[in-house]
C-alpha cells in the first residue's frame, strides 16, 4: 500500500490495507516513496507511525521492494483513466473513490490510491480504531483532560473543524469552503450547555466569524495536537476534510453525532453531493 498526502489520507490508506488484510490474510507493507522524495511537501509529513505501530512495515524507496514498487507505480499509474488494475501486479487509482477492481486485489500487488470511500474502509475501521487507541490513546486521554480544564461547564464538547487555508486557492476557489451560515445553523441547534471548540488551519480567520455563540479556538501547536484533541470530543461538526473525518470516526462517546457538509467537494454550491462514497451511514448532512 502506497502512503501519500496528509494524515487523513494516510489513515484512509491504512484502513483500506486493513480491509484487504482481513479479506486476503496478506502481509501488508507501506511504501513511503512519496515522503522520501525531494519533492515531498513539508506540510504533509508521514504521520501514520505516530498513530499506529507500523514502523516495521514501512518500505523505504531505496530498498529492493521499494525500488520495484516505485518502478511499477511510475510505469503503470493511470493516465487518462481512473484506475489501472493489472492482476497480480498493481491496483492504482487516480481518484478518491472505490473502484470495482478493489474487490479483486490479491497478494502480491502494489496498491495505490486515496480510497476515500466507506465501502473501501468499513471492514477495516474497527482494526484502525484499535490500532490508534493502542498507540495514540494516551495522548487522546490527556487531550480530553486538557479540554475539560479549558472549557467551563458540564455539557458535551463539540469539535468544530474549519478548513480554509488551501481551499481558498485551489480548484474553484472558495467553492470548496463550507458556508459559515450552514455551520451557524448547526451550532444554533445544539443544546445551550454544549461547549464548542474550533480547530482550524487559519486561526486569524476566526476573529472575523460570528458563530452566534462563543467558540474558542483550540491552541494546538501541531497537527497531532489538533487531531488528539478533536478525536477526544463528544460530537463533531466537520469540514470536507479527511483529517476531521477520521478524528470524528475515532471519537467513541455514547450518542456521538457527526455533522458533515452536504456537498463534500464543493459545499458552497447549492444542492447535495448525495452520491459521494465518503459518507458514513451515521453522518448527518448540513
Amino acid at each position: 500500500m502506497r502512503l501519500t498526502d496528509g494524515l487523513g489520507n494516510q489513515l484512509f490508506q491504512y484502513a483500506a490495507a486493513a480491509t484487504l488484510q482481513a479479506r486476503t490474510g496478506a502481509e501488508i507493507g507501506f511504501l513511503v516513496d512519496a515522503f522520501d522524495s525531494v519533492h515531498a511537501r513539508p506540510d504533509r509529513p508521514l504521520l501514520l507511525p505516530e498513530l499506529v505501530d507500523c514502523r516495521d512495515q514501512l518500505i523505504r524507496t531505496r530498498s529492493a521492494r521499494g525500488l520495484a514498487a516505485v518502478a511499477i507505480h511510475r510505469l503503470l499509474r493511470p493516465r487518462g483513466t481512473a484506475v489501472r488494475h493489472v492482476p497480480g501486479i498493481c491496483h492504482i487509482a487516480a481518484d478518491a473513490g472505490c473502484h470495482p477492481g478493489f474487490a479483486r486485489i490479491r497478494d502480491p500487488m502494489l496498491v495505490a490510491g486515496f480510497f476515500q470511500a466507506w465501502a473501501c474502509v468499513e471492514p477495516g475501521v474497527d482494526a484502525v480504531q484499535a490500532a490508534v487507541r493502542k498507540r495514540f490513546g494516551p495522548r487522546m486521554t490527556a487531550a480530553r483532560k486538557a479540554l475539560e480544564t479549558r472549557l467551563a461547564g458540564t455539557g458535551r464538547i463539540v469539535a468544530l473543524h474549519l478548513r480554509l487555508g488551501d481551499y481558498l486557492t485551489i480548484g474553484d476557489g472558495q467553492e470548496a469552503v463550507v458556508p459559515v451560515a450552514r455551520v451557524r445553523a448547526v451550532l444554533a441547534g445544539l443544546e445551550p450547555e454544549a461547549r464548542v471548540i474550533a480547530f482550524t488551519d487559519t486561526p486569524d480567520a476566526l476573529d472575523a466569524i460570528d458563530f452566534g455563540r462563543p467558540v474558542p479556538r483550540f491552541p494546538g501547536a501541531t497537527a497531532l495536537d489538533d487531531f488528539a484533541a478533536m478525536a477526544a470530543c463528544d460530537d463533531f461538526v466537520i469540514a470536507n476534510s479527511t483529517f476531521s473525518w477520521w478524528a470524528s470516526s475515532l471519537g467513541d462517546t455514547a450518542g456521538k453525532r457527526v455533522w458533515v457538509p452536504r456537498d463534500w467537494k464543493r459545499p458552497a454550491r447549492p444542492g447535495s453531493d448525495s452520491d459521494n462514497p465518503i459518507y458514513r451511514p451515521d453522518h448527518r448532512r448540513y
